[in-house]
């Protein structure tokens, strides 16, 4: 097998080329992000209450469907030498204002075909919820029960992305839905 391979962008992303057996293919080098899901259990478990977001980003709105906002959960990268555990506990906090217990839900590549990103999902048991640590974000919170989610999730007029709806499907298996 004979391969090549170069660096052609080397900025916050980086792209590369690498050639096997006379086929180039390009891809991402991205950094490992989280995506926690917030949770208030209830008895029954259709009734917990999920906080996620909505949020503008570039990605969307640039994109085909020309989203003006998408959902999101408390996301982004593993920054440094933190954990995905301590990533997670960070955006969390961040973004929502929301402090807890995080349990790993899984892991799961964005586009295995075109980059290196691998997304760690966790749920977070919320405790206690404060003002968020880094308003500039623009998350605005919104308050859903797990099966208010799950009908969206299902629904095929509704956009998601794919770390919030294996997030949320993770979840529901757990908690048995």
């Amino acid at each position: 097998m004979e391969t090549a391979h170069s660096l052609i962008h080397n900025g916050f992303l980086k792209v590369h080329s690498t050639t096997v057996d006379g086929k180039t293919y390009e891809y991402l080098e991205c950094k490992t992000t989280v995506s926690t899901l917030l949770v208030e259990q209830q008895g029954n478990p259709l009734d917990d209450i999920l906080t996620i977001g909505v949020q503008h980003r570039i990605g969307a709105s640039a994109g085909e469907l020309k989203e003006n906002a998408i959902y999101t959960l408390a996301s982004g990268y593993v920054d440094g030498n933190e954990t995905a555990t301590e990533a997670a506990h960070r955006e969390a906090e961040e973004e929502f204002g929301a402090r807890g217990h995080v349990f790993k839900l899984g892991a799961a590549y964005n586009s295995p075909g075109m980059s290196t990103q691998i997304t760690e999902m966790f749920w977070m048991d919320v405790r206690e919820w404060n003002e968020p640590i880094d308003p500039g974000e623009g998350v605005k919170p919104v308050k859903l029960t797990l099966g208010q989610v799950l009908h969206m999730v299902k629904s095929p007029f509704t956009v998601l992305s794919l770390p919030l709806t294996n997030t949320i499907l993770l979840y529901a298996a757990m908690r048995g839905v």
